[in-house]
């Protein structure tokens, strides 16, 4: 059922107590094997991002923009910013962890509400465990609100990792297409409200407290689609982990609750960000289905919508006789809501290109790969490669579901073209968890080793991968220095 976004009065306030009620009720032991199993990967998946994201340009910018008072050390109250020996305040440490999480846009997607999902609750909660770690209630800022007692177990960082995830997710699903369509960016709108909820719940807040934390973030959130091929798009992520973090420690230090829901009340959230909301989706349980276990990881460092494209383009190249050099005309059957996210014709820079579904698909062609090295700057495509670009032509089907795409190549020489159909929202490893696991491991390896080390990213990965026996998550945060 839907319901026209803009009815006044409190239509939606039931679906906001029923969000907040299953946020606050979630138990560790009621969370199945398999979202254990994915929540790990997805924490893993996250650190390795971040860690190689310091390295771009944009995390670089922002870095020299706002680490100017941060120090080595053990401050009180201060959270660590990833891959270097550097400890500042919480809100800034996790915008620039964050950020960098997102610098590549090699993070995992949610293929329901289309969010990159643990790059906003990630950063939060490995700050909320040094805030934790403190001991004692004033730490970071938090006033004696006497919420904070002891060492953030790893079993308390998954469930509210979850809870995070399967509340933004329903509001994601809830709000789509609608909000997309009028160009906000969702990891940016829905990441805020998730990291909210999951940093309040990390530091011990109560159910007054989670509503409160959730108000406030529906004010904070906000993120534009415009800003895609840009460090704009990174720099969201930053935002909503930091926005959310800021929004449970006022919270937690007193922050008058708003009166009204503003997250589905009258001129709230959700009818300032789309034209219609899926009731159905804000009001059944958590588990009843668990979306974490929908959560995809990504292998090309490309938007998602690239992806089926490259995987296709991969498939035609390994056929005996396909010849690149050859290569007269490529074209692409997408769906339709790729046209409004990755189709920059003629890319200028490595973060362009990662929005070029013509660039992507050319390199896989050309290369049989789509790799990091595709998308660094300075940017400079060989003529051949900048040749195939200019071939592609794209042709839109409705019917196709957002994450598949079919890929016609024409080769002088064949009479009929080669062709691949791939559907990328697949799990790639949904009939093996053994192999998916060594796929991130391998992924993690290549992006962590060259940042912390091979031994530290070796302990990283076994300390993460047995998080629900974790004593203190903090044990993660001296790894990732």
């Amino acid at each position: 059922m839907t319901v026209a976004a803009g009815a006044a009065g409190t239509a939606f306030s039931p679906a906001f107590d029923v969000l907040v009620a299953e946020a606050c009720a979630l138990r560790f032991e009621s969370l199945p094997p398999s979202v254990l199993t994915l929540v790990k990967q997805g924490v893993l998946d996250t650190l390795g991002v971040a860690l190689a994201g310091r390295a771009t340009a944009v995390s670089q910018v922002l870095e020299r923009a706002v680490l100017g008072g941060a120090t080595p050390g053990t401050t009180a109250g201060a959270v660590s910013v990833w891959g270097s020996a550097l400890r500042t305040d919480p809100a800034t440490a996790t915008l620039v962890n964050a950020t960098a999480g997102h610098a590549l846009d090699y993070d995992d997607w949610a293929k329901g509400s289309g969010a990159h999902p643990s790059v906003t609750l990630v950063p939060t909660l490995v700050a909320a465990a040094e805030l934790r770690a403190g001991g004692a209630a004033g730490a970071g800022g938090l006033g004696d609100a006497g919420h904070l007692r002891g060492p953030l177990t790893g079993r308390e960082f998954i469930t509210a990792y979850v809870a995070g995830y399967e509340l933004q997710e329903r509001i994601g699903l809830a709000i789509s297409p609608s909000h997309y369509d009028l160009g906000f960016h969702t990891t940016a709108i829905v990441g805020t409200l998730g990291a909210a909820v999951a940093a309040t719940l990390a530091l011990g807040g109560d159910q007054r407290a989670v509503r409160t934390a959730l108000k406030i973030a529906a004010t904070e959130a906000a993120g534009l689609k415009s800003m895609f091929g840009s460090m704009g798009k990174p720099l969201h992520a930053g935002r909503a982990s930091a926005a959310g973090l800021l929004a449970a420690q006022l919270a937690l230090a007193g922050f008058e609750e708003p009166t009204n829901d503003t997250l589905f009340g009258e001129q709230g959230f959700a009818p300032t960000h789309s034209t219609e909301v899926r009731q159905d989706a804000l009001t059944s349980a958590f588990g009843e289905p668990w979306y974490v276990e929908s959560n995809l990881f990504k292998f090309f460092p490309s938007c998602f919508g690239t992806h089926a494209a490259i995987a296709a383009a991969q498939q035609i190249r390994r056929q005996p006789e396909f010849d690149a050099e050859l290569v007269t005309g490529i074209q692409l059957t997408v769906p339709p809501i790729v046209l409004k996210v990755c189709v920059i014709e003629d890319p200028q820079t490595g973060l362009e290109g990662k929005f070029s579904l013509a660039y992507t698909t050319a390199v896989a062609l050309l290369t049989g790969e789509a790799g990091l090295s595709a998308f660094t700057d300075p940017f400079a495509p060989s003529p051949r490669l900048k040749s195939l670009t200019r071939l592609v032509t794209l042709r839109v089907d409705d019917s196709f579901v957002k994450t598949r795409t079919v890929v016609e190549v024409e080769q002088s020489g064949l009479d009929m073209p080669w062709s691949a159909d791939v559907d990328a929202g697949v799990q790639r490893f949904v009939d093996s968890p053994a192999e998916q696991q060594a796929a991130l491991d391998q992924k993690f390896f290549e992006l962590a080793t060259p940042v912390i080390g091979r031994a530290s990213s070796m302990s990283l990965r076994d300390t993460v991968l047995d998080l629900d026996n974790c004593a203190d998550v903090t044990s993660l945060v001296a790894l990732l220095h």
